[in-house]
């Protein structure tokens, strides 16, 4: 049967004092929700089929090629417009590397702001904003730090499990096994919410404030997680500036009725920015946004969207802090091996980003596979494997407005950077063993991405906030 839970605070429940007096939730409070439900028999036998309805990056090639393509430089010009696929994290997510991530933020509705530097004091701290990201991106370059013990002890420790019976290990992966196949990139999904709840599908009233992670059932690995939104009202207040400004650009763009088709709908524009890998060009390569360029510099510029960008790189590390140093060795490697690459923001571990000026798209955050419904509230942010659980959102009521911002990777360029910074294609000409090896190494390596997921437990130990003595998980 389909449930309701209600995720709200509640002052004084199950709190423990600090030596400061701050008061905190002891233990994640489990809610298990679908028990009947199972993804086994269907996922067992997608990863026999092996479906490769996405090939490996090798056979995008003609099947001769020369040692060329070990040369480190700008690739050939990339497609302007990124190419709809399922390996890829688009809207609301974080995609496992070996898979990569991503996250979205839904924001407020408002009115529009010039997005131009007119004054001379926007300059200037236009400048010192950019002088405070260089030495974080510094900082990042040489050591990818632990979130701080404090930091997990307020957000994670008192943060609601939530237990679902989809297993991760089971689900589908393309045939290279460093992306996961859910539906084809190239289908429009819409749901409907009062179907869904017909469907079984539960319902999370989630506040928006309350940290929230839901759990793999067998292995209790933390697969997403509703990132609580920090109790500052400065950050509410950039949230409302970032949707503001998003909305004003794309109000100012011109988008193609080619640039408003796509696979989140057909009357809205979208911008993906940064760094990929794939559909053509032999190395990872800068998206080219050429009708674009002023609207991507103003959005990547501005101070309230680098907050949340900021925000959301930090939730992964706090979430999912050995996904997260796996992203930062093969990111980090990757940008200096290729300089001439210009990631969006230099202290994230994420390589793209996607503005989406849909003015429908929001309401609830649907997890198909798990069966639940997450209520999306204005300014949260949610992590989600997109590329390994199919998702979608609920129609908003009428009259609201919203817009997104997600981060993401490519997970063929962890390939990439595997492979020696070689094409597949490339390295079997150059290194006949190492690719005989990466071959037989498939099967194990979409199970080995999982192993980089965290038990709430695992997050606590890492930063040294165990549970009290005599607490038991329930």
């Amino acid at each position: 049967m389909p449930a309701t839970l209600s995720v709200l605070r509640d002052p004084d429940a199950g709190l423990s004092k600090m030596r400061s007096g701050a008061t905190y939730s002891r233990t994640p409070r489990p809610i298990v929700c679908d028990p009947l439900f199972s993804l086994t028999q269907w996922l067992q036998a997608a990863v026999a089929a092996e479906d490769a309805a996405v090939p490996d990056i090798a056979q995008t090639f003609a099947p001769k090629r020369t040692c060329d393509d070990l040369e480190d430089g700008p690739s050939p010009s990339p497609p302007s417009k990124r190419p709809s696929t399922a390996n890829s994290t688009t809207t609301d997510s974080f995609v496992l590397p070996l898979l990569p991530p991503g996250s979205a933020l839904l924001l407020p509705s408002v009115h529009p702001l010039s997005y131009h530097y007119n004054t001379r004091a926007e300059r200037d701290k236009a400048r010192k904003n950019a002088k405070r990201a260089q030495q974080r991106g510094d900082d990042f370059l040489h050591n990818a730090r632990p979130a701080r013990p404090g930091v997990v002890r307020e957000h994670v420790q008192p943060s609601t499990a939530i237990h679902t019976t989809v297993n991760l290990e089971e689900l589908p992966a393309n045939s290279s096994r460093y992306e996961s196949l859910t539906t084809d990139s190239g289908v429009r999904e819409h749901f409907n919410y009062d179907k869904l709840v017909a469907e079984g599908f539960s319902t999370i009233e989630w506040d928006g404030k309350d940290s929230l992670v839901i759990v793999d059932a067998d292995t209790q690995r933390v697969f997403a997680a509703c990132v609580g939104m920090p109790e500052d009202p400065s950050y509410a207040a950039a949230c409302e500036a970032a949707g503001e400004f998003i909305r004003q650009v794309g109000d100012g763009e011109m988008f193609s009725q080619k640039e408003k088709d796509h696979k989140r709908g057909d009357d809205f524009g979208v911008i993906n920015t940064g760094i990929l890998y794939g559909h053509g060009p032999p190395k990872p390569y800068n998206l080219r946004n050429v009708k674009h360029e002023g609207a991507v510099e103003a959005l990547l510029s501005n101070s309230d969207i680098r907050r949340l960008a900021l925000f959301q790189d930090a939730a992964l590390k706090l979430y999912a802090p050995k996904l997260y140093d796996h992203y930062h060795s093969h990111t980090i490697p990757l940008r200096e091996r290729m300089p001439h690459l210009r990631p969006n923001w230099e202290w994230s571990v994420f390589s793209a980003a996607a503005f989406n000026f849909g003015p429908r798209v929001g309401g609830h955050l649907v997890l198909k596979e798990a069966k639940l419904i997450i209520q999306f509230p204005p300014g949260a942010l949610i992590l989600v494997p997109s590329a390994t659980i199919t998702h979608g959102n609920t129609p908003i009521q009428e009259g609201e407005v919203r817009s997104s911002f997600t981060q993401y990777s490519a997970g063929a360029m962890f390939r990439y950077v595997n492979s020696g910074f070689k094409t597949q294609e490339v390295l079997r000409l150059t290194d006949p063993a190492g690719f005989e090896k990466m071959a037989h190494a498939k099967a194990d390596r979409w199970k080995l991405g999982l192993e980089l997921l965290s038990t709430v437990d695992e997050i606590l130990d890492r930063a040294g906030v165990g549970r009290e003595e005599g607490e038991v998980p329930e």
